[in-house]
């Protein structure tokens, strides 16, 4: 049995969606968090995406805030997944979430993605170790820890032995939470039904009764896109790293170009960094645009401008250092920096010089 068949069989995927996203307001107010895009494709779909790519046929999204929006978004959804909708009436906390889909997951474990972070992290190799170990849980980290957020710390063994901001033994060594997680039938049997509460709560039970928790490090291309500087962030991020592999490692790993060919019908052009020497130039690099987008021949665009959907740029206008998506029109003589805009909504970055 190949591992595609055999992660269909036992797992079924989990992108959790319910959270508010008040950092993110005025955007927020309109769309959900899991609905913005990265690099012009919904989070929610590529985070469906990545699950669809391990082989997974079934898929568990939990909606609370704009719910609606994302159970629509969720349906029309292309990816060819089995796809169920989880709702919370009440938010029940990154714990108290999973009670409610017991029934949906019908048995199989769990492999669960925020979806407000956007990451290339192999999932295939967390499922490796987490059989290899026939671990209670498995969590995906980071090399590094999060400022202030909770400490994952695991010895050489690379088990997990606690979480918290105390080194629980001498050898152990603090990572960050990378928000992707295996857990188990047994694991999940136990979190408590319409009870809100955070999963660490469950992680920390299941510590102190001996159980298996399996921590697999990896360096990868992540961001939790919760705040507006993490969000553009992300895109810069982006766009350096194609800048010096155009498309490829984005085209295995995060899927963006491939789900967009594939799925939207849509196409970018990039444009690199300007060469030393080179004639002043328009559009300036590195840039990624959508062919779908129209900018007047006296508009300035970048560098590091990220242009996708039907976005329309007029002249005299200079848009750089942004990110621009949906319907959104930047109007003659308007000069952006360091701007997010979705159709009618804005919101200025804080980015320090």
């Amino acid at each position: 049995m190949n591992d595609t068949k055999k992660f269909s069989d036992a797992y079924a995927g989990v992108v959790l969606a319910a959270g508010y996203g008040t950092r993110l307001q005025p955007i927020t107010k309109k769309i959900p968090k899991p609905l913005l895009p990265f690099v012009g494709v919904p989070l929610l779909y590529l985070n469906i995406y990545r699950l669809y790519r391990l082989g997974l046929g079934k898929v568990i999204i939990n909606g609370h805030y704009l719910w609606q929006q994302v159970k629509e978004s969720m349906d029309s959804c292309p990816i060819p997944m089995e796809k169920r909708f989880s709702l919370e009436e009440h938010l029940l906390g990154t714990g108290g979430a999973y009670g409610p889909m017991d029934h949906l997951r019908e048995g199989k474990s769990l492999i669960s993605i925020n979806g407000d972070v956007i990451s290339d992290f192999t999932l295939s190799n967390l499922i490796k170790k987490h059989e290899q170990n026939k671990a209670h849980a498995s969590m995906a980290l980071l090399p590094h820890t999060h400022a202030g957020e909770i400490h994952i710390w695991c010895e050489k063994s690379g088990l997990v032995v606690g979480i918290g901001k105390e080194q629980p033994t001498a050898e152990a060594v603090p990572y960050g939470f990378a928000c992707a997680q295996i857990l188990s039938d047994r694991f999940l049997c136990n979190i408590e039904k319409n009870k809100p509460e955070s999963l660490i709560y469950y992680y920390r039970k299941a510590l102190a009764k001996g159980e298996i928790i399996v921590g697999h490090v990896e360096p990868c291309f992540w961001f939790d896109l919760g705040t507006p500087e993490s969000y553009w962030e992300a895109h810069k991020r982006f766009l350096d790293d194609i800048s010096v592999n155009l498309g490829e490692l984005h085209e295995d790993r995060i899927g963006v170009f491939s789900f967009s060919r594939n799925y939207l019908r849509a196409e970018y052009q990039f444009i690199p960094k300007p060469k030393k020497g080179a004639h002043p130039s328009r559009v300036l690099g590195p840039s990624l645009l959508s062919l779908n987008i129209t900018a007047h021949s006296k508009a300035r665009l970048g560098p590091y401008l990220v242009a996708t959907g039907e976005a329309a740029v007029d002249a005299d206008a200079m848009v750089q250092e942004s990110v621009v998506s949906g319907k959104c029109r930047v109007p003659s003589g308007q000069k952006l920096k360091n701007f997010l805009l979705f159709d009618e909504h804005s919101l200025a970055l804080k980015i320090s010089s």
